[in-house]
């Protein structure tokens, strides 16, 4: 019995080990890496009959390819228009 409960502890102990290393490699990668905003997207309504397919799209090239293309546009648009924000109020 002992044995089952060190391996229960152990997978445990592991998975907190996890959860720090993903939290100080996120912070790492803020302070030395290139600045990343992860998104989450929703399935959008009407479209539950089609959940495979919309968790698919996650590693599809095409639809991640059109995603930053998309992503990028909005993001520059909005970076700009705070830029104009700063300097109307300056």
């Amino acid at each position: 019995m002992s044995r089952i409960l060190d391996k229960i502890l152990e997978k445990k102990e592991r998975k907190k080990s996890m959860g720090k290393y993903e939290e100080n490699k996120e912070a790492l990668e803020k302070i030395i890496g290139e600045p990343t905003i992860k998104i989450s997207v929703k399935l959008p309504e009407g479209y539950e009959n089609q959940r495979e397919q919309f968790l698919e799209l996650e590693t599809e090239e095409a639809f991640l390819r059109d995603v930053s293309k998309s992503i990028n546009r909005i993001v520059k648009k909005h970076l700009r228009r705070r830029q104009k924000e700063k300097v109307v109020t300056k």
